[in-house]
Parts: C-alpha cells; structure tokens; sequence
C-alpha cells in the first residue's frame, strides 16, 4: 500500500503497507528507495527480521517514508520496491521483490493544480458513463418491450441484443478503468 505511483509534496510522509506471504518462512523484509543525484544511489532500509523464528509465513510490515527526512526536493523523482527473503536454506535464499513505485515529488501548488485535473477528467469519465448507460437502458427497454408484444422479435433480431450487451461490457470496462 499504496500500491500505486504518487505525486507527493516535498514534506510528505508516505504510509507504506508491505504485506509478504512465503512457503518456507520469512527472513527479512527490506524498502528499496532509488534517489536521484549526479550518480544516483540506493538506499536499503530493513524493515523486520526473523533471524531466529522461521515459523513466520505472512506479515505486513509499516513504514512511514518522510521525504524530509530524505531531502527530497520539487522536481525529483524517487522509485521504491520492497525486497523479501526467506529462511530456503535448500535452494535459496529465496528472494522476491515488489513492483517499483514511483513518488514524483511536486510544489504544493502543482498538487493543487493535479487534483483540480483529475476531478475534471473523472467528471468527464462519469458523464459519459452515465450518458451510455442511459443510451443503453433506452434500447434494453424498447427491446423487452417489443419482445413483450412479439415473442419472436429477439429471434429475429439476435443482433441488437448483442449490441446491448457489448455496450454494457464498454460501459463496466470503462467504470474500471
């Protein structure tokens, strides 16, 4: 969690979830961070260890991730992953990495300005749902209604129904996005 790239202000303090779920027991749970500058470096920051219990199969471990604390500046760019390594004394150790997140660091007034965007844009989205959905509601009635007063009308017509199923698949991949 947040499971999701974010643009943050220079003074924010990001909540991270990191949940790790493993067959032969949890080792170690560590937070990558990627930060910029002339040659650009990795810093690793353990977050737990299970150095004498391998029993642990599932946790989450939190982590509150204090650009302050870090320097971070309006216009850098940092990338975070987890990195998880088990007790696979066999084969291993095992290890397993998150995908990478990305936290695009902005002036509060940009931020401003990308939340005004993004309500926009997903009033914009929700309008047009909504008017397909009433398109296809429209159409979904005159369907039933003329097949209430001629039974054979959706054998004869197989086509429209389809065409209103379609729409409505356009209109619920649409909604997910």
């Amino acid at each position: 969690n947040p499971g999701k790239d974010l643009s943050v202000e220079p003074t924010a303090t990001v909540p991270l979830d990191i949940r790790v779920n493993d067959d032969y027991g949890i080792k170690e749970v560590s937070l990558l961070l990627k930060l910029p500058g002339p040659v650009g470096w990795e810093e690793e920051s353990v977050l737990a260890t299970w150095e004498k219990d391998k029993t642990t199969k599932t946790t989450t471990c939190t982590y509150a991730l204090s650009l302050t604390d870090l320097g971070a500046m309006s216009g850098q760019v940092l990338t975070y992953y987890a990195r998880a390594r088990d007790w696979n004394d066999i084969s291993g150790p095992g290890i397993g990495t998150s995908r990478s997140y990305v936290l695009t660091v902005l002036a509060p007034e940009k931020i401003r300005e990308l939340s005004r965007a993004e309500i926009e844009s997903a009033r914009e989205k929700l309008l047009q749902i909504i008017e397909k959905q009433e398109v296809n509601r429209k159409k979904t009635e005159d369907i039933f209604k003329t097949q209430f007063e001629d039974s054979n009308f959706l054998l004869n017509n197989p086509s429209l129904l389809r065409e209103a199923t379609e729409l409505q698949v356009t209109i619920r991949e649409r909604s997910e996005e």
